[in-house]
């Protein structure tokens, strides 16, 4: 994986907005992973599509990751 630029990685960011979740991710990829195709990109399998976004993640922002959910029995 390459270091991504702010600027490159904004810019899939922004292109994302209006694609659906799958395309968003693998535009994502593509900006850390330039030597490689979309269609290589997304001919890999989930997991491994899921594990180079969260490295990603995990190098832009740390390994720390808060969340919440709503429990469905109080809904």
């Amino acid at each position: 994986m390459h270091d991504p630029t702010a600027l490159r990685l904004l810019d899939a960011w922004e292109k994302g907005l209006l694609q659906q979740a799958v395309n968003r991710a693998l535009s994502l990829l593509k900006v850390v992973c330039p030597e490689q195709s979309m269609k290589t990109l997304a001919g890999i399998t989930i997991g491994e599509r899921d594990a180079r976004l969260l490295m990603l993640r995990q190098a832009l922002f740390g390994s720390r990751m808060t969340s919440t959910t709503t429990c469905p029995a109080r809904s």
